[in-house]
């Protein structure tokens, strides 16, 4: 697996050939990778991969966002995942989320929605893939604002040297004005940062 984490677009819970729950992994060639471990042990791995500590990762952006309940793990510079429902489980056990690389989304498309089936919108995904999944529309593209909040931060924070007291001062009024950005379930505001420290680091 860790020879394709870096094309991650991404990862599906399913039920494996024995019935039990398994994970379908989707990446930007157009691959389509089925693992039979749970969909958590997949997603540990993937932080790991990284040097995160998937507890940690969770507690650093459940602060950040005010203890969103759609919270995205940006792990890199290029892969940002945003938790999604994409099936209806069989059982009260069996996770129904998965998880979708924000920067591997190209469109969302509504569906028309049918009895038999919970999706009510697709996901358009680098390699041709087409990911069905049960949020609508707005739902979706809710949580992605909520992800570009984090992915603003993680680049923020990944660009200056946070030994430079400007750049400590300048990421705890980020984190302030994060805090503040979600209030009775509605975003009130986005932040995107360009920063480019000068000559002195300051």
């Amino acid at each position: 697996m860790e020879q394709i984490i870096d094309q991650i677009t991404a990862i599906e819970p399913c039920y494996g050939a024995s019935g039990g729950n398994a994970t379908r992994i989707y990446t930007a060639s157009g691959a389509v990778h089925n693992d039979q471990r749970r969909l958590l042990t997949i997603l540990k791995r993937i932080a790991a991969h990284y040097s995160y500590s998937l507890p940690a990762l969770r507690k650093t952006y459940t602060e950040l966002l005010s203890g969103s309940q759609s919270l995205p793990l940006p792990l890199t510079h290029g892969l940002v995942l945003v938790p999604l429902k994409m099936r209806a489980p069989r059982f009260e056990q069996d996770g129904a989320t998965g998880y979708v690389n924000l920067y591997a989304v190209k469109a969302v498309t509504p569906l028309t929605a049918a009895d038999s089936s919970p999706h009510r919108c697709h996901l358009a995904l680098k390699g041709g893939i087409n990911l069905p999944v049960c949020y609508t529309e707005q739902g979706v593209n809710n949580r992605f604002k909520i992800a570009k909040q984090a992915a603003n931060y993680f680049q923020f924070k990944h660009h200056v040297q946070t030994s430079s007291h400007a750049a400590m001062v300048m990421e705890g009024a980020v984190r302030d004005v994060l805090k503040n950005t979600r209030r009775k379930g509605r975003i009130k505001c986005e932040l995107y940062i360009n920063y480019e420290p000068d000559d002195d680091n300051e």
